[in-house]
Order: C-alpha cells, then structure tokens, then sequence
C-alpha cells in the first residue's frame, strides 16, 4: 500500500505516470479491516501508440500517526483528500470527483459509472442504485443512518438493558466494558442472588462486590480457561486465509499464549475469559472497588441526551445550547421532559440554567 499523506506524495506519483492526467478519484472500500479512502488517476494518452483511456491507482490516504480521526462529524482523511485534490485539480486542471466527502461509503460510482448514479435525496452525493435491500436507491447508508435515529430519540424507543463493569478507587476509574449474563455465571452464588434481588422497578441499580466476591469470582473464571486452554489446538490457515484470521496473544499464570483462529467461537470464549481473569486480577492486586452500573428502561432519547453532555469535553452545557442541538427534532416540551426524567434518574444536575452530567450518567454509557 502506498500511503499518501501529502500532496507532494500525490504530486510524485502522478509525475511517474506517462499521458495527460484528466481526473483524479477519491473513493471508499470498505472491508473486515475497517474503511480505506483510495485515491485513482484517469489519463487519455498522448503517444499514438498507447491506449486511449487509463485507470492508475495511487495508493490510500492516511493520517499522521496520533492524528484524531475526526474534526466535527467529518472524518479527517476526507479532509486531507480535498486538500490534496483541489492542488491536484489547480496544477494539472484536471477534475477532483470525490463523491462521499463527508462520511465512508462505497456505494457511490467510480467516475466512469456517475452516469448511473442518483443522488441522495438528504446530502445529495451519488449513489449506485439497487446496492442494498434494507435502504431505498434515493438515500446513502449514513443519512438513513441519522434518519433511524432521529426516530428511535423522537419515539423514546428502549435500549436494550446493559450492565457495565468499573474498577474505582479514589475517583478514578478503569474498565467501563460490558458486563455480560454470561459473565454473570461465573459468579459466586452469593453474588448472583444479590444481582436477582436489585430492585425491579429501578432505572437504574449499582451493585458492588466484597472482596470475597472477586476472589470467587476470579477462582471460576480461572477454572473455565484452564480448561478451555488445555483442549485448544493452534488450526492449520493456510498463508491465503491468514489475513482472515484473528491473532490473540496474552499473558497467564506467567505464560505468553499466542492463539490464532477464524470463527473460532473458543477462541472468543478464551479471549473474553483471560480478559476478565486479567480485570479481577487488577482489582484484587490494586485494591479497586469491583462495581457494576445495570440500566434498564434507557431510551435511544436518554442515551443521545447524555451524550451530547459527555462529548467531547464533558462540561456543563446551557438550556439554550441543549434546545437549539434538539430543536429539529423536539418540542421544548419534550426536551424539558428528558431533562426532568434524567435528573430523577440521578443522571445530570441542573443548576440555574446549567446542566452537567453525573459520575452516574456517564457510567451507563
């Protein structure tokens, strides 16, 4: 892979290419390794003997390391590519098409096929139509995105209940990963029957375990690995499938185990196990208290409300900025509502016409 980064790397490889440069293409491919922006160069010949039309791939647009991914709601390698694209488009006068200059979307057509496109009728970016069952031919995959959305926080739909696992000590915390039932099995009965008995009718319910807890807890976790390490055996993938496969490597009970595996659900089982070993571990050696947030009756309206207070830098936020951010979507009724019900639910504080989320809030996210 090429990584192009700058203009000049553009500038470079463009100068190595032999005819008249006429467009210049940045498009997204999307495979099981995330999302990629490629860049492609189209030239008409100028020697009579070469062929008339060329494609020539460039290579893929990549940040600086330790970059942030995004500025805004915009990814920022859309933002290096039109940086890019337009010295292109300036030096050479040739044409920068870059159909999805805001968001990953492979459904949009190569510059030769934009006579087959339609435009999405919410941003207005080119589509190839009939690529998706589930989304119609007039809308891109991320305005349908934000359309389900809005209507999951306008009809307050429920979230599905979670549970989320913190290792705190001295107002600081580790670990806010998903604590799954099946985790749950693991525990000490005492444990369990005190996760049956929370309250029913609560929102929310935090339940913290004694060191006692952990320890049993770490003791039935560590036997379940041990036995699911002594049966696997490392599959033969042959050098092809390789860049499928899932490469796990950690340490235990001072051993380095390197596991490798595609669709392996014992791999993920082992995975999950050696992880939560490694957590309860964490706790019982750093003296963290081991406490589990369980939300039930969230909705996809509470949950955006939240998150609009959390990110990015989770300060204090106005009446005013919260009605104008929901304005579209919201009577001022509703939104006074969803404020009320969180601050019942000991979510967010509201002081004067200021409001700022709770260490409670932001632990069920």
């Amino acid at each position: 892979m090429y990584r192009i980064t700058t203009f000049e790397t553009v500038e470079q490889k463009i100068n190595e290419i032999p005819g008249t440069p006429t467009v210049l293409e940045a498009i997204w491919d999307g495979d099981s390794d995330g999302w990629h922006l490629l860049l492609y160069l189209y030239t008409v010949a100028t020697a009579p003997s070469a062929q008339a039309d060329e494609t020539h791939y460039l290579g893929q647009v990549v940040l600086p390391e330790g970059s942030p991914s995004f500025t805004g709601d915009r990814w920022n390698e859309c933002i290096v590519a039109e940086e890019i694209g337009n010295k292109a488009a300036k030096k050479y006068n040739l044409t920068f098409y870059f159909p999805s200059n805001m968001h990953p979307d492979d459904d949009c057509p190569s510059w030769p096929d934009k006579h087959l496109g339609v435009s999405c009728t919410e941003c207005g970016k080119l589509l190839l139509p009939g690529k998706s069952e589930y989304i119609p031919d007039d809308i891109c995959q991320h305005c349908h995105g934000e359309q389900e959305d809005n209507k999951d926080i306008k009809e307050q739909r429920p979230l599905q209940p979670s549970a989320r696992l913190y290792l705190l000590k001295d107002d600081r915390w580790l670990h806010g990963s998903v604590w799954s039932e099946n985790a749950t099995s693991y525990m000490a009965e005492v444990t369990r029957e005190r996760i049956k008995n929370l309250p029913s009718g609560n929102v929310i319910n935090i339940l913290q375990l004694s060191r006692e807890e952990i320890a049993e807890l770490k003791n039935n976790l560590e036997k379940t690995l041990d036995r699911l390490l002594d049966a696997y055996e490392m599959p033969v993938i042959d050098e092809q499938r390789k860049r499928f496969a899932r490469l796990y490597k950690f340490t235990y009970k001072d051993k380095t185990y390197e596991l490798m595996g595609i669709l392996n659900h014992n791999l993920d089982r082992i995975a999950d196990l050696a992880d939560r070993v490694a957590i309860t571990e964490q706790a019982i050696t750093g003296d963290y208290d081991f406490v589990i947030y369980f939300s039930k009756g969230i909705t996809h309206r509470d949950d955006s409300f939240l998150r609009f207070l959390r990110i990015p830098d989770n300060i204090a936020r106005s009446l005013a900025a919260i009605n104008k951010e929901y304005a579209y979507l919201l009577t001022k009724a509703e939104i006074t509502e969803t404020l009320e019900r969180l601050k019942t639910l000991g979510c967010i504080t509201i002081n004067g016409d200021q409001v700022s989320i709770t260490q409670v809030g932001e632990r069920i996210l």
